[in-house]
């Protein structure tokens, strides 16, 4: 079951990554087409091969909040309506994310990462989770940390809660994100 797990989490992602490129280049509902054909293609026909095992080995555990996340962004621009996260709202995940690493690395005394491995500190990270998403209609954030409960719980996937609700590739898109929208609004305001 973790290898189906990790092999959904690789699908949802590189099919992402295909629909960032392909959305340059082709109109959105075509490129999220194209990228769920060859994502899949490719984990059907690669399967058991280098490269898909290989990605996994290295950017394995996806956990759920990953996919949910690219499968948001992929549905936000196709026209789905699904709520933006705000910038305020990336900002301050960005931040709490960076300084959890950080102490999860050994930069703070504290270590975060252990409490992962406790079944009130996962609870509570989860429901606070998921009153946070529901009260900002978050949708599949908030799935994604239920089905990474789900999963924690059954013993799917890693033994540590935070390897299901983030992923250390969050911090790059988040910075992304960040850049792209002060690009967006210099760019609006020179007009």
């Amino acid at each position: 079951m973790t290898q189906v797990y990790e092999i959904l989490g690789l699908g949802t992602v590189t099919c992402w990554c295909l629909f960032q490129m392909l959305a340059m280049f082709c109109e959105t509902r075509r490129a999220v087409l194209i990228s769920v054909i060859c994502s899949a293609l490719y984990l059907i026909v690669l399967y058991k091969t280098e490269f898909v095992t290989l990605p996994i080995a290295i950017f394995a555990p996806f956990g759920a909040m990953l996919p949910a996340l690219a499968a948001q962004n992929m549905l936000r621009r196709t026209g789905a309506d699904l709520v933006k996260f705000s910038t305020v709202e990336i900002v301050f995940l960005l931040s709490v994310y960076v300084l959890y690493l950080a102490a999860s690395l050994g930069v703070f005394e504290f270590d975060p990462y252990r409490l992962g491995y406790s079944p009130v500190a996962g609870g509570i990270v989860a429901v606070a989770g998921i009153l946070y998403f529901y009260l900002r209609k978050h949708w599949l954030p908030l799935y994604a940390i239920i089905l990474g409960q789900l999963a924690w719980s059954f013993d799917i996937g890693s033994s540590n809660f935070f390897d299901h609700i983030s992923h250390a590739v969050l911090v790059p898109s988040m910075g992304v994100i960040l850049v792209t929208r002060c690009v967006s609004l210099l760019l609006r305001t020179l007009k």
